[in-house]
Order: C-alpha cells, then structure tokens, then sequence
C-alpha cells in the first residue's frame, strides 16, 4: 500500500481476559490492520504514572512506518496520553465507586446498628415497664391483703362488740332474774307473814279483805 494513504491500525479480533494458574501457559489470539502494517509486540500494561511516558516510546516504535508525520505523531502521541489518562481516571473511579460502595455498606450496617440499638432500648424500656406493673402488681396484692385484713379486723370488731352486747343482755338477764327472785321471796314472805296473821287473829283477815 502507498505512504500517501496511511490508515490507523485497528483491531478485527481482540483477546479477552483470561485466567491461568501461576506458572501456567496462556494464548493469546489479536488480529490488526493498517497502512502500513502494524507491527505487534505483546507488553506488560504498568499501572503506575510515571511508567505512562515509556510505554508511549514503545508504542511509538511499534508504528514507526506511520509515525514519519509530525502531524499524525502529534496526534497520535496525544490521543495514546488521553487514552491512558482516561484509563487511569476509569481506575479512579472504579475505586472511588468501590469506596463508595463500602461506605454505604457502612452506613447501611451503622443504620441498621442504630435500629438495633433503638430496638435494645425500647425492649429495656418494655422490660422497665414490665417491672413496674409487676412491682404496681404486688403493691395491689399488698393493698388488696390489707384490705382484706381490715376487713377481717372490722369483723372480728363487729363479734367483740356483738358479745359485748350479749354480755350485757346476759347481765340484765342475771339482773332480772335476781330481781324475780327477790320478788319471789318477797312473796313468800308476805305469803308467810299472811299466814301467820292468819293463825293469831282470824278476824283480821276477815276484815282485811272486806
């Protein structure tokens, strides 16, 4: 093909990533074309900045039927920089997505942290409560015994006082039953005094009941 014409090299059949044990064999399979043809050097890709000029010497030699033009070298040059710049700030940012992912996973573990300590607080919450209606609970019971307890007092206070008042009823009926018996001898007495009256003076009695 005539220099008039150069073509850019361009790849009809690229390799892809693969994965080999250490120490292991790897093929690798590219097709290229280009005016004029392309010469293909297989090298290691170095991540490192400083390392970018020297790999853009080597791609430089590897066209250099192409490059003998100061304007395609200029162009070629610059766009060999922005695709390695651009290559670098993919790495950035796939790092910085990284990062982010792993903040966010952080955030979502710092989250769900929190949650479980807002949970821890409202079951210690709960278990506070659940102590006061247990002790509110006893101290009902304790009511509820002294009430009881009062009540069997009021009771107890109501028998005294109803003994007390059978007492007394049995006292007045001692009473009453002395004072029937006073009567009664008192009228056996009178009894006896009329009898005897009688026996001395018949006609006084006769007088007595006229």
């Amino acid at each position: 093909m005539p220099f008039d014409k150069p073509e850019p090299p361009l790849f009809l059949e690229r390799f892809e990533e693969e994965r080999v044990p250490e120490k292991g064999t790897l093929r690798l399979l590219a097709r290229v074309t280009g005016n004029p043809t392309p010469v293909i050097t297989w090298l290691r890709y170095v991540q490192q900045k400083q390392q970018h000029s020297c790999l853009v010497e080597q791609i430089l030699t590897l066209f250099h039927g192409m490059l003998h033009h100061k304007q395609f070298r200029h162009k070629f040059v610059r766009y060999t920089e922005e695709v390695l710049c651009s290559r670098i700030m993919l790495q950035r940012v796939l790092c910085s997505r990284m990062m982010l992912q792993r903040v966010l996973c952080s955030r979502m573990m710092l989250q769900r942290v929190l949650h479980s300590r807002i949970m821890l607080q409202r079951v210690l919450c709960s278990r506070m409560m659940l102590q006061r209606v247990l002790c509110s609970r006893m101290m009902l019971q304790r009511v509820l015994r002294s009430r009881i307890m009062l009540q069997r007092v009021l009771c107890s206070r109501m028998m005294l006082q109803r003994v007390l008042c059978s007492r007394m009823m049995l006292q007045r009926v001692l009473r009453s039953r002395i004072m029937l018996q006073r009567v009664l001898c008192s009228r056996m007495m009178l009894q006896d005094m009329i009898f005897m009256i009688i026996r001395t003076d018949p006609y006084l009695f006769i007088w007595c009941r006229v």
